[in-house]
């Protein structure tokens, strides 16, 4: 409701629908939709809301107020997740731990600043499976899309990849592609 209608929605591979927001390289967002909830928010646009981060900010103010660990333990019901993450991923993929919220914060390794921030749900995160990881219990998996699905999946992947890469070529003065379907 705060954000109004989507550009357009797409479909994910991982049973949600991504609610895509590109009016300006400056505000982009995907906002990741099951059902009605809200599963994760997406954000690489300089102007977009990512508190207590900041996108643009150096990773040396994050390691100063965040506290950074190599493993993430979490529930849900009765089965255990542990996130490991490796020094690589300390340094350009860091989780976060937030009650029931994750933030993965994507460094560009060359700048050392965020370029993006990812709030998800447990589910969601398991479903991606970004660290390697160990568990007990059952695992989250997501399931197959046929292979009509997938080609749409692929599409929108393709469409987001672009304008992401015009995202982080406008903030760093380069540029802007133009987009070439043959």
């Amino acid at each position: 409701e705060m954000l109004g209608k989507p550009t357009r929605t797409e479909p994910s591979a991982f049973g949600y629908e991504w609610w895509v927001y590109n009016q300006s390289l400056t505000t982009y967002l995907l906002i990741g939709i099951e059902g009605d909830k809200v599963t994760q928010a997406f954000a690489a646009g300089k102007n977009v809301e990512v508190a207590p981060y900041e996108i643009g900010q150096q990773l040396a103010d994050i390691y100063r107020f965040t506290l950074v660990q190599s493993e993430i333990t979490f529930s849900i019901d009765s089965n255990t997740y542990t996130f490991t993450l490796s020094e690589e991923d300390i340094n350009n993929r860091i989780l976060v731990q937030f009650d029931n919220l994750f933030a993965m914060l994507y460094i560009d390794t060359e700048s050392q600043q965020l370029e993006a921030v990812r709030f998800t749900d447990p589910k969601t995160i398991l479903l991606h499976k970004p660290y390697d990881i160990l568990y007990n219990g059952i695992m989250v998996e997501a399931k197959t899309p046929d292979s009509l699905s997938q080609v749409a999946i692929d599409r929108a992947n393709e469409r987001q990849i672009y304008e992401l890469t015009n995202v982080y070529r406008y903030r760093n003065g380069l540029q802007l592609l133009v987009s070439d379907n043959e």
